[in-house]
């Protein structure tokens, strides 16, 4: 819980950034944010799926604060990333919901 509240903070703070205009300073919040996602994913007791959510977040407000200093292409490719691994997580997530719910029904 503490990860992600810590991350938000960062997120905040690089939005704040960005909407000033300073994309290298906002840049710099994103990336602490996206560095607490993979901590959150690497340490015990921490949820690869809320890791994996702290991640996206960061980097999609990092293609927004793109887009506001005018670097289109470098936010949609971003962007890009970030819809292809969010259809990956999904995908991955019902996949495990699957198995578990036939392993409970195997099991009972």
């Amino acid at each position: 819980k503490i990860a992600e509240e810590r991350h938000s903070v960062y997120v905040n703070i690089g939005n704040t950034y960005a909407r000033t205009g300073d994309f290298d300073k906002a840049d710099a919040q994103y990336k602490i944010a996206e560095e607490l996602g993979n901590d959150h994913i690497k340490e015990k007791g921490g949820s690869e799926d809320d890791g994996r959510s702290m991640i996206l977040c960061a980097k999609r407000a990092r293609a927004f604060a793109l887009k506001k200093v005018g670097r289109m292409d470098d936010a949609k490719t971003i962007m890009q990333e970030v819809v292809k691994q969010k259809i990956e997580d999904d995908a991955a997530s019902a996949k495990k919901k699957a198995e578990e719910a036939k392993a409970a029904e195997a099991s009972a």
